[in-house]
């Protein structure tokens, strides 16, 4: 279930998780960071190899991967929508390995990711639930506890600067 309130609802354009890479009707769009704030461009993949190979040519940058890889994996389920479970739970193992290696960088979070998108497929599947939509739903969930987590810093470090602080040099 998606959460009522999300992090990213009150922040600047590329934060919003759709703005970064967003999954919907068999497709994934990624904000495309190489062009991006000259030109407001997104990739559209229609596949999860194609949104792995968007990862590893840098379409998606900095925390923008920790969105398009479980994204991709929403991807790989609607692909393979109509498979028996087991082979959907095979096509998912297989699109997990392929995402989570996209870009060597980030492979170990990506894997951490993935691994969090398979549970919640495997959950969908064995409730008859929509499998796309559960992998969103958790996307959504893991966002919000990244941008949570970044708040809690950002917060508390906020309150180390000085009043009326000046450079030192």
């Amino acid at each position: 279930m998606t959460a009522a309130v999300r992090a990213d609802s009150d922040l600047a354009y590329m934060l919003r998780y759709e703005n970064v890479a967003w999954y919907g009707s068999g497709q994934v769009r990624i904000l495309d960071r190489r062009v991006y704030p000259a030109k407001t461009e997104f990739v559209v993949c229609k596949s999860h190899t194609e949104v792995a190979q968007a990862i590893k040519d840098m379409v998606t940058q900095s925390a923008g991967p920790f969105t398009a890889a479980p994204m991709g994996m929403a991807l790989a389920a609607w692909e393979c929508r109509d498979l028996c479970v087991e082979k959907q739970r095979e096509y998912l193992k297989k699109a997990a390995d392929t995402i989570a290696n996209s870009r060597p960088t980030t492979a170990r979070r990506m894997a951490v990711l993935c691994a969090e998108c398979l549970k919640a497929a495997d959950s969908a599947l064995e409730s008859g639930a929509d499998v796309p939509q559960a992998i969103v739903d958790r996307t959504i969930e893991m966002n919000n506890e990244r941008y949570g987590l970044i708040d809690r810093i950002a917060r508390f470090l906020v309150e180390k600067f000085p009043q009326n602080g000046t450079d030192r040099k």
